[in-house]
């Protein structure tokens, strides 16, 4: 195995780890929930409608309410109110469709990224997105030629560095890829 593909496996594994802590500590710092409470509970569908699947999420620690959703083919949604209400802040820009990563920068939170692509392996992907407010408004961040972002990940004191991992335009035949 070529020390490449071991750094590469390194990196993706390192990004994924410094995630889950970050969305694990979020989480159970925000509340403690008691299994006996869960029987009682019924689902019901709150939203976002008419977005696709949801294939990634992103918060911010210390705001519970605060959320953002991608979805498969609907753009970026947000919530203010822990999901109660959903609404749509990509619907006005034609680039931005299905959204494969997200992250908002901890330090700055008015910074979102959004990471497009297909999940399912189709080549469409317009790159990596930025809203310095929010979600209220977005410009193209680069990495148009990358093929679908897998991860996104913005580091914790500075909202204007991120890495990103990109599958690559073709992703059996090993194209452009890495992070």
């Amino acid at each position: 195995m070529s020390t490449w593909v071991i750094a590469k496996r390194a990196i993706k594994s390192a990004c994924a780890v410094a995630a889950t802590a970050v969305l694990f500590t979020t989480g159970t710092a925000l509340a403690q929930v008691t299994p006996n409470l869960f029987p009682d509970l019924q689902w019901r569908n709150i939203g976002p409608f008419i977005a696709g699947k949801v294939d990634s999420v992103s918060g911010v620690q210390g705001r519970p309410g605060l959320a953002y959703v991608g979805t498969d083919n609907g753009g970026v949604w947000k919530t203010v109110n822990a999901g109660a209400t959903w609404l749509p802040v990509t619907d006005e820009v034609q680039d931005i469709r299905g959204i494969t990563a997200l992250a908002v920068a901890q330090s700055q939170p008015s910074v979102v990224y959004a990471g497009t692509g297909s999940v399912f392996g189709s080549n469409y992907s317009s790159g990596v997105w930025k809203s310095i407010d929010a979600g209220a408004h977005w410009q193209s961040a680069g990495l148009q030629n990358a093929g679908a972002i897998a991860w996104l990940l913005v580091d914790p004191q500075n909202p204007d560095l991120v890495l990103a991992a990109t599958r690559g335009i073709d992703h059996h035949q090993g194209g452009a890829r890495g992070v």
